[in-house]
């Protein structure tokens, strides 16, 4: 039998593709980045670590599974103005460009097995590890039921990863999910309200 791949400490990536997930109108700017690496290892829930220059890495959810976009890692990055690392993502990074980042495990934060419920509240960017969660539990099948909350400030301009989260719903990935927007209404509404109402 062929030996286990191991784990890189550091990878060699490309930018396949970074585009801004806000509409117009958005206060925010989100980029989904994806990034392609040979041999890349790690599992829903961890986080990769990227270095610019000589500051402190800084580390970014993964937003992918590895059962379903083999040899490529998916980030949900906001772009904080006067930032070092978010506009350099966000706005640098162009397809075909070259990045090194390494791994950074979570072990206190994985998914169960897959006959168990999880209930997932991944407002904004938070939403990121969530998407991969959800892309590993199709892509195994997993019998357990999946609660998403998600929130934001409009449906219009921030509701990231919207036409995924709808098809996992159609599919029966996602069994339920919870919107809070906050702004879309004059009594502003998040994501503890919506987990309050459904308290039972």
């Amino acid at each position: 039998a062929a030996a286990p791949k191991k784990a890189k400490s550091n990878y060699k990536g490309k930018i396949i593709e970074n585009i801004i997930l806000n509409d117009v109108g958005s206060n925010k700017q989100i980029n989904h980045i994806e990034i392609e690496a040979e041999d890349l290892i790690y599992q829903t829930g961890d986080s990769i670590g990227i270095k610019i220059g000589d500051n402190i890495p800084r580390l970014y959810s993964i937003a992918s599974s590895l059962e379903a976009s083999e040899d490529q890692v998916h980030l949900t990055v906001a772009k904080v103005d006067g930032g070092l690392c978010s506009p350099y993502l966000c706005d640098e990074l162009k397809e075909g460009d070259e990045i090194e980042f390494y791994v950074s495990k979570n072990s206190s934060f994985k998914l169960p097995q897959g006959d168990k419920d999880v209930i997932m509240v991944g407002p904004g960017t938070g939403v990121a590890p969530f998407r991969g969660f959800l892309q590993e539990r199709d892509s195994n099948g997993s019998e357990g039921k999946n609660w998403l909350f998600f929130g934001a400030q409009t449906q219009r301009a921030d509701f990231l990863y919207q036409s995924e989260w709808l098809s996992y719903l159609d599919t029966g990935v996602l069994t339920k999910l919870d919107v809070a927007f906050s702004r879309d209404q004059k009594e502003k509404i998040y994501v503890q309200d919506k987990i309050r109402q459904n308290a039972d």
